[in-house]
């Protein structure tokens, strides 16, 4: 098959599905939020839509999130007694010359 016309049908397939969509104008959606908010849990994508022009993909996280265990790292991370003393020869290299004093 020519490169050229697998793109023609990848983008035809793409197409296709954003057309099968589920699409919802944004008052419906403000209406009925919970309806579809079920459905996106369940797998499923809608189309948000401005006057019937999609404007917007509402679809699920493709990635869990797990919640920040608080004090994970407590007593393991620490810092030097002279953290906020300038560090030495910065300047020059900063600068690329010496600096008096």
């Amino acid at each position: 098959m020519a490169d050229g016309l697998k793109i023609n049908l990848v983008n035809n397939l793409i197409r296709f599905m954003v057309w099968y969509m589920e699409r919802v104008n944004i008052q419906e959606a403000k209406t009925h939020l919970s309806r579809y908010a079920k459905r996106v849990k369940k797998g499923e994508t809608i189309i948000l839509c401005e006057r019937n022009v999609p404007i917007a993909e509402i679809r699920p996280l493709e990635k869990e999130f797990t919640k920040v265990r608080l004090g994970l790292f407590k007593g393991q991370i620490g810092s030097v007694e002279d953290f906020d003393e300038p560090i030495k020869g910065f300047e020059d290299d900063f600068y690329g010359e010496e600096t008096p004093g």
